[in-house]
């Protein structure tokens, strides 16, 4: 596998969901519904390691325009 300097070319879905923060089934389902780019080997899904920092951009791009949903304040029980 060819090494960049900043690691593997392509990342195993575990490597990948290290890099994100996120769980295998999570990187998998991602995979599955085409939302991260794979190279398929074999049986296996590798993700090149360019495509996972275009999606993570993607992301963050994406998230830094969404607009802020404020959360529902929780009930507070009141005594009887």
């Amino acid at each position: 596998m060819t090494e960049h300097s900043d690691g593997p070319a392509l990342l195993t879905i575990r490597q990948t969901a290290k890099i994100l923060g996120a769980s295998e089934s999570q990187v998998r389902k991602l995979v599955r519904e085409n939302r991260l780019a794979h190279v398929p080997i074999g049986s296996r899904s590798m993700v090149r390691r360019d495509r996972l920092n275009q999606f993570i951009e993607l992301m963050r791009i994406r998230d830094s325009h969404a607009p802020t949903k404020q959360r529902p304040k929780a009930a507070i029980p009141q005594e009887a």
